[in-house]
């Protein structure tokens, strides 16, 4: 049901509740959108003020009922005794006079600006706040636009609790009914994955923190680049076009040419059989296949890391191998398309389309997210953000 609040200067703001909500929540609902400590609120309702009232009382055992209207004053404040002729004189408060003409003062929410603060300290909550909720990111430098879009925020998130609570007590007014049983399980299998989110993000956040791939710097042929380590590559792997940069096309070996699956395929051109490969100081010969396109540049495959007994170090956050010691380049070494764990490069016409949006996950899992009423842009962006884990990418969706 909806209420209305009218302030001392004679503002109205409406509230979507809940006949069973607790009184001392409907406190906190009106002293974010009115600023007033909830200490200092007293609500009247038909000229009767809630008083001496049990804050966890029901609002509709009060006789809060939809569309009722009331009216909101504060506590008075005791004058200051130390002086006679100050005690006798009234204090007026003449702060929530509006002078005509006169725009009213903006207000920002302390709780809104304190997230906001805190999603500017980490890159990764921006980022996260970014794909969950744009309109609130957008509005993240500015703090009384971030304020007013944290309300509407809160507002409409009130609306889809009371709705929430409707369509329940219509599904349980006929439990026998095969569609409200499914729509009931639906629900709480929706609930059940959104609170195994919120437990997530409270007791293990860094799993949503995005974890940087392992680069170094080096050098082949005398050409400056920085390498991808992938253990889970079985071959040491170099882009068609790096390899044109280099000087190294004239030395392919098209013999060896095939296909390279993986989470996706390209085609193998050939193989370089040796080419100079410099770590720190010191040169390891390797022998590189070149692949069609140029998603990535060079791919340190398993193949050399086996060869030379590498071992990738993470606890020092180095690639020790041979007799040197490679650090690992942090996300601002490196260039935007290295940055991004899940980042796709847009697919070379005409090599069969398998990095395209949307076909490295199942038709079933993103027809099944898209049922939640979810567009299937964001569904993809979803299970991109999460590397395809359903579940989490439906929290991700829930949460929006």
């Amino acid at each position: 049901m909806q209420i209305f609040v009218t302030t001392p200067n004679e503002n109205v703001f409406g509230l979507e509740v809940a006949p069973d909500m607790a009184y001392e929540d409907l406190l906190a609902f009106v002293e974010m959108e009115a600023s007033v400590p909830s200490k200092d609120i007293i609500l009247s309702l038909n000229g009767n003020p809630i008083v001496d009232t049990d804050p966890k009382a029901a609002i509709g055992s009060l006789g809060v009922v939809d569309n009722s209207m009331l009216l909101l004053t504060t506590k008075r404040v005791a004058p200051n005794p130390s002086s006679s002729t100050q005690s006798a004189i009234p204090t007026l408060d003449f702060s929530s006079i509006q002078i005509p003409g006169m725009p009213a003062a903006p207000r920002v929410d302390p709780r809104a600006e304190q997230i906001r603060k805190q999603i500017l300290e980490r890159q990764d909550s921006l980022d996260q706040l970014k794909m969950s909720n744009p309109e609130l990111a957008e509005h993240v430098h500015d703090s009384q636009k971030f304020s007013d879009a944290f309300a509407k925020l809160q507002n409409e998130l009130r609306a889809k609790e009371v709705e929430r609570k409707k369509e329940l007590q219509r599904l349980y007014a006929d439990p026998d009914n095969e569609d409200n049983q499914k729509r009931i399980m639906e629900i709480i299998r929706q609930e059940n994955v959104e609170e195994s989110y919120q437990n997530a993000m409270e007791h293990h956040p860094e799993m949503f923190i995005r974890t940087d791939m392992l680069y170094i710097d080096c050098r082949i042929n005398g050409h400056d680049v920085k390498a991808f380590v992938d253990t889970g590559a079985q071959m040491t792997i170099l882009s068609e076009e790096f390899c044109e940069k280099v000087g190294l096309t004239h030395m392919l070996d098209v013999k060896f040419a095939g296909v390279a699956r993986g989470v996706g395929s390209g085609k193998i051109l050939g193989r370089v059989h040796s080419v100079p490969l410099q770590i720190g100081s010191s040169f390891f010969p390797a022998s590189v296949s070149v692949i069609e396109g140029n998603q990535l540049k060079f791919i340190l495959g398993l193949d050399m890391l086996k060869r030379f007994k590498a071992n990738v170090n993470l606890r020092t956050n180095q690639l020790e191998i041979g007799e040197e010691k490679a650090s690992f380049l942090g996300e601002k070494d490196l260039p935007d398309e290295f940055g991004k764990l899940g980042e796709e490069q847009e697919p070379k016409q005409g090599s069969g389309g398998a990095g395209s949006s949307g076909e490295s996950f199942k038709d079933e899992d993103i027809v099944n997210l898209m049922s939640l009423g979810h567009s299937r842009e964001k569904v993809v962006i979803a299970l991109k953000q999460t590397d395809g884990d359903v579940e989490l990418a439906a929290s991700l969706l829930f949460s929006q």
